[in-house]
């Protein structure tokens, strides 16, 4: 699911097919609260796969960025609509930073230290951009590319990448870890220095007002109750 993708990217969690890069310090401290253009009901769009999503997947964020939720929209056996809902800022903090040519939305876990205690903890980055028409454009830090530059000595860093179990297997232990270290400044100077961020990944489109109706319909009735697809 597309929100979950965004989780999974936002949070840096060791999570099936999950590949994140992760940085000691964001490219600017403090982070800022807020960016007031985020605002608002999203919906999201998964551009590798578009028109091909099986659920309709939104994004929620509350005035002054006090809250953050996904909800990824389909059916149940019966037909009926029914949405998965994640906080994301429930289990982890979030800000935004800016380079001298790029803005971020940075992310901390707040249990990271505890469930990893062995790695360090760091932020995630997620680089975006406003278009023309409203809607932000997303773009992850690339693992591979990171991961070469820290291999080559060009960065500190470390690398964790696994493809299959201790017995050989291959599937659902597969994931690829990256960390950065340095301050501020440092990682600053690396992301605009460095090319690494992929082509855009998601597109948010501002939510209509079919779109904001379902919104409000799941998160007042994030219990588990169902609504007709017809909107009934």
């Amino acid at each position: 699911m597309v929100a979950r993708l965004l989780f999974c990217a936002l949070s840096g969690a060791l999570l099936v097919a999950c590949e994140t890069v992760q940085f000691q310090s964001p490219p600017q401290m403090p982070l800022a609260a807020c960016d007031a253009r985020w605002v608002g009901d999203w919906r999201i769009e998964d551009l590798p796969n578009e028109g091909n999503e099986k659920e309709r997947q939104y994004l929620r964020v509350a005035a002054d960025c006090a809250r953050w939720q996904t909800l990824s929209v389909g059916t149940d056996e019966q037909g009926n609509g029914k949405a998965d809902i994640d906080d994301l800022g429930q289990d982890m903090t979030l800000g935004f930073a800016a380079t001298a040519n790029q803005t971020y939305v940075a992310a901390l876990e707040d249990n990271t230290a505890a469930a990893r205690p062995d790695k360090p903890v760091g932020y995630t980055l997620i680089a975006y951009t406003f278009a023309n028409d409203g809607s932000i454009e997303l773009q992850q830090v690339d693992v591979r590319k990171v991961a070469n530059l820290i291999i080559d000595g060009r960065v500190p860093g470390w690398v964790e990448k696994r493809d299959r179990s201790p017995d050989g297997r291959t599937g659902a232990s597969s994931s690829f870890w990256v960390f950065v270290f340095g301050s501020a400044e440092e990682t600053r100077a690396f992301l605009e220095h460095h090319d690494v961020v992929k082509p855009p990944w998601l597109r948010l489109i501002p939510a209509d007002g079919t779109d904001q109706a379902d919104i409000d319909f799941f998160l007042a009735n994030s219990d588990g109750t169902v609504r007709k697809e017809d909107g009934g």
